[in-house]
């Protein structure tokens, strides 16, 4: 497993290797598994918007794919043909939302995944690392991305836009894999040197 989201009212999803995507049934507490058949890499997340039903779930192949129903049903978004492997994605709400991955890019929709705008790298710039690994949203406004290299992006502007955020001691060397607001103010992000053993952590901004 790759991947859970929590919709709410005992409603879960989960996604992982070979396009499987299990669903829980909030009646009897058993998961369905809603295997995509025309994909079998692996889904690499599922993030939904808790008390509405829509999901996505993500992959390479550039593969999206969104549930309004809670997961009985999904279908294709055309976000996913804009980015090779889709790492990682972010729903402020049921109609904006942000994706990330490879190429290290950040697309971003406003009406719920039906069309994506590319919103970094500029048109004509290039970004460095291979990819952007994760995306969370701060609050209504503020944004960070994570990725290789030692990339952190913030955005101030509802993901419109996107800076370097200027974070201090993460080096080059470092793959941030994860991100998320730990306290209210409090950035972590989570990853790894290539050239090291283990884990690493580092606050990034507060």
């Amino acid at each position: 497993l790759y991947g859970v989201a929590d919709l709410g009212a005992g409603n879960a999803i989960a996604v992982g290797y070979a396009g499987h995507i299990w669903v829980r049934d909030p009646a009897t507490g058993t998961w369905i598994d809603r295997f995509a058949p025309d994909y079998t890499g692996p889904l690499l997340d599922v993030q939904g918007v808790p008390g509405t039903g829509r999901a996505w779930a993500c992959g390479s192949f550039g593969f999206l794919r969104r549930t309004d129903d809670g997961g009985a049903t999904w279908t294709s978004q055309i976000g996913g043909e804009l980015v090779a492997r889709i790492r990682d994605a972010a729903l402020r709400d049921a109609e904006v939302g942000l994706l990330v991955g490879q190429p290290p890019q950040v697309l971003r929709t406003e009406d719920g995944g039906q069309s994506f705008t590319r919103v970094f790298p500029s048109a004509g710039a290039s970004a460095r690392g291979v990819q952007l690994e994760a995306v969370t949203w701060i609050d209504a406004q503020r944004a960070i991305a994570v990725g290789t290299d030692g990339l952190v992006l913030r955005s101030d502007d509802e993901g419109r836009s996107w800076s370097d955020a200027g974070a201090s001691g993460v080096p080059r060397s470092f793959r941030l894999a994860d991100v998320a607001q730990r306290f209210p103010g409090q950035i972590w992000a989570v990853g790894d040197e290539p050239t090291k053993d283990g884990v690493a952590a580092r606050v990034l901004l507060s």
